[in-house]
């Protein structure tokens, strides 16, 4: 159902930041001060709206403050995400990077090596713009990943990126 989807949303989103409270207390300010006679009952689709208003702007700053391998490590899990790959590892985040930049023309020499690219990977990690899914019974690289970041935020990232070659950023627009 409906609720249910909005409530697995708020639950990654909330996952996100559970030691931050002064954005659980703004984020509710914020939603409280749409409380009307009109309008007395607080939504769930509300609560979930102003939830991606505050944190888009964040997310994207954070985005646009990444290196150019680490933004491709982006743009790669959400390529396999828009193919409808719902399960991924770094493995397979790190295969899809490596096929964009043999496909356009990279020595496979000048292509980041695998220990730069997990250690790029380890660093979207720490800044939680990605999450891995369970460590158990299995390796680092093997895990299972969350990619923390909406469709519309990593657009906006990409077009206002100066730190990405025109190449990256068609290789993350040509799915549209």
């Amino acid at each position: 159902s409906e609720s249910a989807a909005l409530d697995q949303q708020l639950r990654v989103l909330f996952s996100v930041s559970t030691t931050d409270l002064y954005a659980v207390c703004s984020l509710a300010a914020q939603v409280v001060g749409h409380v009307s006679v009109a309008n007395p009952l607080v939504t769930l689709d509300e609560v979930y709206r102003e939830c991606m208003h505050q944190t888009q702007d964040c997310k994207v700053a954070m985005l646009l403050d990444l290196s150019a391998l680490e933004l491709c490590l982006i743009i790669a899990m959400d390529n396999l995400r828009y193919r409808l790959i719902l399960t991924y590892n770094f493995e397979t985040v790190y295969n899809t990077y490596k096929q964009f930049a043999i496909g356009i023309g990279q020595k496979t020499s000048s292509i980041a090596k695998k220990s730069v690219v997990l250690k790029a990977f380890e660093n979207l990690c720490d800044l939680e713009l990605v999450a891995l899914q369970s460590t158990r019974n299995r390796s680092f690289q093997q895990t299972p990943i969350n990619l923390l970041v909406d469709q519309d935020q990593i657009t906006h990232a990409v077009s206002a990126s100066r730190n990405i070659s025109i190449s990256v950023k068609n290789w993350h627009n040509k799915k549209f």
